[in-house]
């Protein structure tokens, strides 16, 4: 900001080096015909959803209530012990 960058374009860096530094990590573990789900907080930023998308070339689905689907299946698997 003290260069005179918008906070928006400061916002969208910080996007970008996020996906930058992650796609590489997912692309070892999908491959081109599966389906990708994005769950915790983080799916819920929409702009970080579409950064992936973008870098993937697909669609990413995001699940209603992102954010407790970690949780959701650390109960399925107390129940099963």
């Amino acid at each position: 900001m003290a260069k005179g960058v918008n906070r928006e374009s400061i916002a969208i860096a910080v996007h970008k080096s996020i996906v930058k530094r992650i796609i590489p990590k997912l692309q070892v573990l999908i491959s081109n015909n599966e389906k990708v789900v994005f769950c915790g907080g983080c799916a819920k930023n929409n702009l970080l959803k579409k950064l992936i998308e973008k870098e993937l070339k697909k669609e990413v689905f995001v699940p209603d209530n992102p954010q407790i689907i970690g949780a959701f299946g650390a109960s399925i698997i107390s129940m099963d012990n």
